[in-house]
Parts: structure tokens; C-alpha cells; sequence
């Protein structure tokens, strides 16, 4: 990896770890963001209540939603004495999954138009 690429991942990373410290309006403690030789995030941290883990899953997907770099996150949480588990899978958005294919076996050789309903 070069310094450039590695950079720029730390650089994400610290934007994630900051966008779930606003999220969770600092409710939560002992956060840690890192990445896995798989290339997915591990977001570790404790709350007192469920509300706070419910404030890092919208927070996990909507940073995930404007950074599709990493295929999921794998949040554990500890809540209360007890760890919670989750890994949310990032999809690519609705815009990403219905942009038009222009590749050689997706083409028409001439104008086709629907048919009528």
C-alpha cells in the first residue's frame, strides 16, 4: 500500500470516527475505528442505553451511503454490561444499481420503444 493510499484511508476512518461521535452527540465511550485485512470497518465502543446503538447504526449507513468504499461494518457494543453484535453490509445505492449499462451485450442495434399497455 502506498503512503498516498494509506493516508487517505486514515483520513476516512477519522471522518467516520468523527461522524459517529456527532451522531451520537458523544454518548458513547471507548470508540475505536479500524479495518480489517478484509477491508471492512470494526467500530468498537460502549453506551449506557440501546437508543445510543440505535444512533450508531443510522449513522453507520448514512456515512456508508456518501463513502461506498467498504463492503460492511461490524459494530460491537457494549450496552449495559452486555456486547452487541451487528454487521451492517453497505449496498450501493438505488442511483448506483439502476445507472444505465452501456456495455456490448446490454446494446440495442436500432430504437426499440415499448410496448403499449
Amino acid at each position: 500500500m502506498s503512503l498516498e493510499q494509506w493516508s487517505e484511508r486514515n483520513e476516512l476512518l477519522n471522518a467516520f470516527r468523527e461522524s459517529i461521535q456527532y451522531s451520537t452527540r458523544g454518548l458513547i465511550s471507548d470508540l475505536s475505528v479500524d479495518l480489517t485485512d478484509d477491508n471492512c470497518v470494526v467500530l468498537s465502543a460502549t453506551s449506557r442505553n440501546y437508543h445510543v446503538a440505535q444512533l450508531v447504526i443510522q449513522a453507520t449507513k448514512s456515512f456508508a451511503d456518501k463513502h461506498p468504499l467498504f463492503p460492511e461494518t461490524r459494530l460491537l457494543l457494549g450496552v449495559d454490561g452486555s456486547t452487541l453484535a451487528l454487521v451492517v453490509p453497505h449496498t450501493p445505492s438505488d442511483d448506483a444499481r439502476n445507472t444505465v449499462s452501456t456495455h456490448d451485450s446490454d446494446r440495442h442495434p436500432q430504437l426499440t420503444l415499448p410496448a403499449s399497455v
